[in-house]
């Protein structure tokens, strides 16, 4: 018999700090019927792409069984504590000090987005969003980041945005399976990434 496809999959780098980021996280999301998965990936620091294309050393992939089954049976409450939860974690590694090496002019001098957490989820059967987490806000502006993020990703899969929201992040642009996604302070909307202009679309 076939497993079930996981509701989310939470892969890591393994090492003691990602070990335990990661067993913290199935606890705090941990309830009856979820099917998390917790995976151990190979390092990806020896990658050379476009940096925010790139996998991160923590990704959560949130796939739609998650957003239109188990919310159903679970309830709303499930959905604040995965928030909280990954909050957790881009709380946890923002305070890392990474080393990045590269050619130089090929890397950005100003990082804005963490390259060591990122959360995907399916925008359609062929392509997905990768939300990149804020590197450079404060507390409170991290977590209206958040907040902003689990709203658009509640309402792309409910069918609450509108024709005129959801628009822009149909036609944006895309690189193979994936589409960039971050937070603008200045509008405090979740917007699109130009993964090549290196900046909100």
């Amino acid at each position: 018999m076939d497993s079930p496809m996981p509701d989310l999959v939470f892969a890591y780098e393994g090492g003691p700090y990602t070990d335990h980021i990661s067993s913290e996280f199935r606890a705090s999301v941990a309830a009856n019927e979820l099917n998390l998965v917790l995976e151990k990936i190979p390092s990806t620091r020896a990658f050379a792409a476009i940096e925010w294309l790139m996998p991160t050393a923590l990704m959560l992939f949130v796939a739609k069984s998650y957003l239109d089954g188990f919310l159903g049976e679970a309830g709303r409450d499930h959905y604040v504590a995965l928030k909280k939860a990954t909050l957790r974690v881009a709380e946890r590694v923002n305070r890392l000090a990474v080393t990045r090496i590269g050619t130089p002019g090929k890397l950005a001098l100003i990082q804005p987005y963490s390259p060591v957490f990122s959360i995907w989820f399916e925008r359609d059967d062929q392509t997905r969003f990768k939300f990149l987490i804020p590197a450079d806000l404060s507390p409170e502006e991290t977590e209206a980041a958040f907040d902003s993020f689990f709203a658009f990703m509640d309402g792309w899969h409910a069918g609450s945005l509108t024709q005129g929201e959801r628009a822009p992040f149909e036609t944006g642009p895309r690189t193979g399976r994936t589409v960039l996604l971050a937070y603008s302070l200045r509008t405090k909307k979740i917007e699109l990434v130009d993964p090549f202009e290196g900046r909100l679309g």
